[in-house]
């Protein structure tokens, strides 16, 4: 006797650019068509987690605010730095998890961290500058802007301790530590659920969202069309799915047509 495909038990999705975003407003609350599909997924016995370099209280404010009735099963925040679950409706850290994390995450802030934030605004002009010992963005001033990207990408790019990059066409710098990385909640919440990759789902647009792409914590990996070419490129070598149309839209497509590849009993339309 033939059995019914096994359905995911678990979706973990990414925010900026994934569920948020497109001509979907206001930007921070989840689109309705989003909400529904969430609410759907645990009326069929999944799950879902946001995975997300908003920070967890961000997190759960943005959920209130939005239509889902369901609630997530964990936030990852920070790029992983929090991990938190809800307990009587009250947000709670995970720990150990949380606390040795921020002890690893904050040293490595002090000893690599502050001193770019220091090079770099004793150097040069900036409109805007936020630093914390996990964290640390400048957008320098325009006329200065050519001079400070030549200089952070020489000095600071292959830092192995810390990953950079810049945002808004170039304008904005940021720099976080590498042992800061999606894939590490992910871990955690694969051994506190015991769920295998061929249960998880996992949905993503940018860079910082391959790590929990990778093929030892999800088997199926699927993305909207406006995701950068780097995981564009992670998910077809996976064998995953692009999605037509941006942010949660495509994310919608690319989750429908995966269920008709896998033969999973999830109708496209609810």
């Amino acid at each position: 006797m033939q059995t019914e495909p096994e359905f995911p038990k678990l979706f973990v999705f990414d925010l900026d650019g994934t569920a948020l975003g497109g001509d979907f407003e206001p930007y921070r609350r989840l689109p309705d068509p989003f909400s529904a599909f969430l609410d759907r997924l645990m009326a069929r016995g999944c799950h879902w987690v946001i995975n997300s370099a908003w920070e967890i209280g961000g997190q759960w404010r943005m959920v209130r605010a939005s239509a889902v009735q369901s609630r997530p099963l964990y936030f990852v925040g920070g790029f992983a730095l929090q991990l938190a679950e809800l307990v009587d409706g009250d947000l709670q850290k995970v720990q150990p998890y949380t606390a040795e994390m921020e002890a690893e995450i904050y040293k490595i802030g002090r000893a690599h961290l502050r001193p770019i934030f220091d090079d770099l605004a004793a150097r040069f002009e900036r409109t805007q500058s936020d630093f914390r010992l996990h964290w640390l963005t400048m957008r320098p001033a325009p006329e200065d802007l050519a001079r400070f990207t030549e200089y952070a990408w020489e000095r600071y790019g292959e830092d192995q301790h810390i990953s950079v990059y810049f945002a808004e066409g170039g304008t904005r710098f940021s720099a976080y530590p590498t042992a800061m990385n999606k894939g590490r909640g992910m871990k955690e919440i694969a051994r506190r659920t015991g769920l295998s990759p061929d249960r998880v789902v996992v949905a993503g647009d940018a860079i910082g969202d391959v790590p929990m792409m990778s093929p030892a914590l999800c088997a199926h990996a699927i993305c909207p069309e406006n995701a950068v070419k780097r995981v564009a490129a992670h998910v077809r070598e996976r064998n995953g799915i692009m999605g037509h149309g941006v942010c949660c839209l495509g994310v919608l497509d690319a989750f429908n047509r995966l269920a008709q590849r896998h033969g999973w009993d999830w109708p496209t339309q609810p």
